[in-house]
């Protein structure tokens, strides 16, 4: 990024004013309906300033851009990636997430359900590196609600089985700094990724000059600042899991067709690490 731009970016989210995290507990839209963008970083230069007014920048420590780390967790045979592959719904994904600022851990669970909502439930962790147990994830697999398939079936390997006979192990480390906003008159939340990287194995891979910008909110509301600024730039939504498409990237034996056109859109900011 250009010095200049990285001047521009920085005024752009200096404009916003904060917001701390002990007043974030009533946006946390734990259930929720969401779009993502891909964008460029002077895109998103553009939809921050077309967007300010409306929201807040989450800070900590005066920091507004926090540090991630996050652990995804699948079946042997990547069942939890297959299901996304498939469209299958119910669906699930599976991960260890630390915030780096303040140290805190989560294994978290985001539930894909048939009416297209993401329901995200977690628990604090003190071993975000180990792989969850079964009886670990009963809770988080919305065993209350009525479902198309039973918990344990979500996370079925190719071969069948119950998650008893399947166990979950690393598949996928991700890194990243994250922008949280906050509208201020509705619930609505707007996260935006940048400096991502990707490693399994000996392999990683980084997603350079580009932002992945995820709208967050109840149920859709196209009044949102945030997709008017986004399509102000002619960019539009895709489905992008960062799971998905970076394991696939570094697996090609891995399922991807119906991940290519995001694969293909990704591709040129993408570079060995």
């Amino acid at each position: 990024m250009r010095a200049d731009q990285t001047e521009r970016l920085g005024a752009a989210v200096d404009a916003f004013p904060r917001i701390g995290l002990h007043e974030l507990r009533g946006a946390s839209l734990m259930s929720r309906v969401d779009q993502k963008f891909v964008v460029h970083l002077a895109d998103l230069i553009a939809v921050l300033e077309g967007a300010r007014g409306a929201y807040r920048a989450v800070s900590l420590e005066g920091e507004v851009w926090q540090p991630y780390s996050t652990r995804y967790f699948d079946t042997p045979g990547f069942g939890l990636l297959r299901a996304h592959h498939r469209g299958r719904t119910p669906r699930a994904k599976v991960r260890s997430r630390v915030y780096l600022s303040s140290g805190l851990s989560f294994l978290e669970v985001k539930n894909r359900l048939n009416d297209g909502r993401t329901v995200k439930r977690r628990v604090q962790t003190s071993d975000p590196s180990r792989a969850p147990a079964a009886d670990e994830l009963s809770g988080l697999l919305l065993a209350d609600l009525a479902l198309d398939a039973a918990p344990s079936d979500l996370l079925g390997d190719t071969a069948g089985g119950a998650l008893g006979d399947r166990p979950l192990e690393t598949k996928l480390l991700n890194g990243y700094r994250r922008l949280t906003l906050v509208h201020q008159a509705r619930p609505e939340r707007v996260t935006i990724d940048t400096d991502l990287t990707f490693a399994s194995g000996a392999a990683s891979l980084a997603l350079v000059g580009t932002a992945i910008i995820e709208v967050k909110q109840a149920r859709l509301d196209n009044r949102s600042e945030f997709l008017r600024a986004v399509r102000a730039q002619r960019v539009r939504p895709r489905g992008f899991s960062k799971y998905c498409v970076f394991a696939s990237l570094l697996d090609p034996s891995l399922p991807r067709n119906r991940l290519l056109p995001t694969i293909r859109a990704v591709t040129p900011w993408v570079v060995e690490a």
